[in-house]
This record gives structure tokens, C-alpha cells and sequence, in this order.
């Protein structure tokens, strides 16, 4: 999808705007992630609908539940939403999203153990997940932006409408445009950051990035007309 040039400019004085009120010692996160590869993906599946922290709470919780994450992939939904109900607002929707995910890891590797892809190159880990159709925007660019330092965006829908308030992109645009257009405007180095500290924007009051409406021209001079106006009648009086 091609996108007005306007948005670019709009894209960025957020940008600027989100990088004053979140300061990236506040949001950096990698240290805290696990070191399991499959564990890393199942917490990219999980921050689509919570925090870091109840993620990995949520984690553990299915560890100590299931034999292996192999038993995870063939959960039924009805298992997940009478396990994480008390945890999650919508543990069927994770539950979709994780055994779907999970299914075409297996359908692509054979096996569920990612540790395997450790001594691959960069462009040989992307191209295996290039197969890979139909899961989310957030788990897999999250797992390999965290994993093998890929340069790609993981957008939650959550990220996704706040941009779109913002006016930082048009209303029209769907997410895989949108993650493309940021991935254009950032550079490789930028991108992890930015992840951070827009995951974290996107959970404050939205009207503390929202850019105020322009004043149009007819409006100014509108209001230097009354100002001049006022300033005659005072001096008549």
C-alpha cells in the first residue's frame, strides 16, 4: 500500500514526541527475556495480549501445567480459557494463536527445539521464517528481532490503533503496510528501541502524543482581524 508523504512527517514528530516521554532505560527489556528459543516465541504470542511481566507469569503457569510445549501445541481451547481465564480477558484468542503458531513451527522444522537455527546465519534463520503464513505480525518479528537481532517490527493491534489515532498513519492502512512503512523509516539500529518505547507509549493516555489540530489560514487571519478590531475599540474609548 503506498502512503502520502504526509504520514512520514507525521510518523516522525510522534516518533520524536514518544522518544522525550519514554526514555529508553525505562523500557529496555532484553535482559529480563528467556533464553529458551520456544519459550521467546510462546512470550511473542503472549504480549499480543498482555505485559512482559504477566507474560511470563502466564509462562511459568503453562510450564508447570504441561509435560512439554509439544502438549501445548494440541491444547484445546476450552483447556486454555478454564486454565488462563483468571490471567488473561481473552485466553481463547491466545490459545488460537499460540497452538497456531506452534503447529507451523512444527510443520516447518519437524520439531518444536529452535536451538537449532543458533548456528545459521542471519538471512538463512529469515528465510526459514519467511515460509511461515498466517500467524501474527508480533510473535515471529518479536522472536527474531529478540533472538538474532533481524531487523523487523513486531506490531501488536494495540500498537497498530495507536499510530493510527496519532494520525501517524492513514486510517485505511492495514498492519503489514504498517509495519513495512516503519521498517522503511528507521534505521536497522533504531528499530528495537523504537519497539520498546512505542509498546510503552501505546499504554499511556493517547492525548499526551496526539498532535493538537492545525489552525487553518482562514481561521488566522480570522482571529488577527478581531485582535485588531479590539485593539481599535479601545482605543476609541
Amino acid at each position: 500500500m503506498k502512503i502520502a508523504t504526509q504520514y512520514v512527517q507525521e510518523f516522525r514528530s510522534l516518533r520524536n514526541k514518544i522518544q522525550r516521554t519514554v526514555p529508553i532505560s525505562k523500557t529496555q527489556k532484553k535482559e529480563s527475556l528467556p533464553e529458551d528459543p520456544i519459550e521467546l516465541l510462546i512470550i511473542g504470542v503472549l504480549m499480543e495480549y498482555t505485559t512482559l511481566t504477566d507474560a511470563k507469569s502466564i509462562l511459568k503457569r503453562l510450564r508447570d501445567e504441561m509435560t512439554d510445549y509439544n502438549e501445548l501445541r494440541v491444547t484445546s481451547l476450552t483447556e486454555f480459557e478454564e486454565l488462563l481465564k483468571s490471567k488473561l480477558k481473552d485466553p481463547v484468542g491466545f490459545g488460537r494463536a499460540v497452538t497456531k503458531t506452534l503447529n507451523a513451527i512444527m510443520d516447518e522444522f519437524d520439531t518444536l527445539d529452535l536451538s537449532i537455527l543458533d548456528g545459521l546465519s542471519k538471512s538463512d534463520v529469515k528465510k526459514h521464517f519467511e515460509n511461515i503464513k498466517n500467524v501474527s505480525l508480533h510473535s515471529i518479528p518479536f522472536f527474531l528481532m529478540m533472538r538474532f537481532d533481524i531487523n523487523t517490527m513486531p506490531l501488536t493491534e494495540k500498537m497498530f490503533e495507536f499510530l493510527v489515532k496519532c494520525n501517524a498513519l492513514p486510517k485505511d492502512i492495514d498492519l503489514a503496510s504498517a509495519k513495512a512503512f516503519i521498517e522503511r523509516q528507521l534505521r536497522a539500529s533504531e528499530l528495537k528501541n523504537f519497539y520498546w518505547q512505542l509498546r510503552k507509549a501505546s499504554e499511556m493516555p493517547i492525548s499526551r502524543f496526539k498532535a493538537k489540530p492545525r489552525k487553518t489560514a482562514k481561521k488566522k487571519v480570522a482571529k488577527k482581524v478581531a485582535k485588531k478590531a479590539t485593539k481599535t475599540k479601545k482605543k476609541k474609548s
